[in-house]
């Protein structure tokens, strides 16, 4: 019988013409009618015994299969399956680099080192572009690191390529202070970083960044683009921070305005435009005589006419890092850019002080959207009667839509003054 096929054939066969295998000799039980090997004097399955005689017929002695024949056929066996082993696990551990290669970035050989920076803050490196994805080191604040590239994640997170240990990983642009450009390849490391910077603290690294660039590289036609994103940003970070930056903030992007309208870059007409809007506040105490500044009217100090009018108390309430819950109303619509109307679900206090009343107006800003959740942030609130633009850490939620009088949690990035 062959054992791989299941073939029977006559005592004078010794391979099988199916499988090329050498076939076994055995015998079939006359009780229960099941095949046993020849070397039992009795079945295995039933008990029943041969009798010597039918062992003689049934295995004569001229038909046993021939050892010689057997051993050389066992020993090619031995090599095939080997020889299929050896190119097996070479294939699979072929197949294998090549999937680390893939989840753990390009080689360092194959990555041309473009700008340097330091980490902001100490933080994970990642194996890909993802929350999701595996953690393959970690680096402390200040740590130097050298970029490669950068990317935008699946939720709109911003990543940049990190040369380390001869790979290529990832960390979020969020924990690493502005670029250093080494190449002129480098300005889209740049541009990257400026455009999704989110810390007014980091606005003075920034800009020393670009001049730098500007500096090293002053015929590259990217520079006009450079200091558009930047004094864009800055002008979009003044609108959201508190009393206490946004005035700096809007010096210094009036700043940039001026010096690319004064540049022949294709962008100096545009920021012409925009450099008429924006209010310099080229005093930077806020020292200007009978203009309100933030809110708060200036009634006498250095270098001003003091005025008539008696000085009246007034408090400053300061909210940094405060948490807001928010009850936001439903909506269908829930794509990036959208607003959402909410109210506060309560008051938030500093000190004992009622900073902004429970039912206070505010709008909420979809930022992002991967697959069922949005990101959603706190854009605007309304205080002693108008609206103020904060900054808070986004969330997310899920995208089924907002269900109404939902409780979600904010907190704030960027301080907030409230002025009274």
């Amino acid at each position: 019988m062959c054992m791989i096929c299941g073939g029977e054939y006559p005592p004078d066969k010794e391979q099988c013409p199916d499988c090329d295998m050498c076939l076994s000799v055995v015998r079939r039980c006359p009780e229960c009618n099941r095949i046993v090997s020849a070397q039992h004097t009795k079945c295995i399955h039933c008990g029943t015994p041969f009798q010597y005689g039918q062992t003689k017929n049934l295995q004569p002695a001229h038909v046993l299969p021939n050892t010689s024949y057997n051993a050389k056929n066992k020993m090619k066996r031995q090599f095939r399956a080997a020889a299929v082993s050896i190119v097996t696990f070479s294939f699979v551990f072929v197949l294998g680099l090549r999937f680390m290669r893939h989840i753990g970035g390009q080689s360092t050989a194959q990555a041309q080192v473009i700008a340097t920076s330091n980490m902001l803050h100490a933080a994970q490196f990642r194996s890909s572009s993802s929350l999701n994805s595996s953690i393959v080191g970690e680096a402390e604040s200040g740590k130097p690191i050298q970029l490669t590239g950068c990317l935008e994640g699946e939720r709109g997170q911003r990543w940049l390529k990190v040369a380390w240990n001869n790979s290529i990983v990832f960390v979020q642009l969020k924990d690493v202070t502005p670029p250093k450009v080494l190449e002129p390849a480098g300005a889209d490391i740049l541009k990257f970083y400026v455009a999704g910077m989110e810390s007014p603290s980091i606005v003075k690294d920034a800009v020393s960044a670009v001049e730098s660039y500007i500096r090293m590289f002053p015929s590259d036609s990217r520079n006009g683009e450079l200091r558009w994103v930047l004094a864009e940003r800055i002008k979009y970070l003044a609108q959201r921070a508190g009393s206490v930056d946004a005035a700096a903030l809007r010096r210094e992007a009036h700043r940039q305005y001026e010096q690319l309208a004064n540049s022949n870059s294709p962008y100096a007409e545009r920021a012409r435009n925009v450099s008429d809007e924006i209010e310099p506040d080229s005093t930077p105490s806020g020292e200007r005589s009978g203009r309100k500044t933030d809110g708060l009217k200036v009634v006498g100090g250095s270098g001003t006419k003091t005025s008539n009018q008696s000085l009246t108390a007034h408090e400053v309430l300061v909210l940094s890092r405060a948490e807001i819950l928010v009850q936001a109303s439903q909506t269908d619509q829930l794509v990036p850019g959208a607003t959402v109307p909410g109210r506060l679900a309560r008051a938030v206090k500093t000190n004992g002080k009622l900073a902004i009343p429970a039912g206070a107006q505010c709008l909420l800003e979809v930022i992002g959207r991967a697959n069922s959740e949005i990101s959603l942030a706190l854009s605007s609130v309304e205080i002693d009667g108008r609206s103020r633009a904060v900054s808070s850490k986004p969330i997310d939620v899920s995208s089924g839509g907002i269900v109404r009088d939902r409780s979600l949690i904010f907190h704030l990035e960027s301080p907030l003054v409230i002025e009274r």
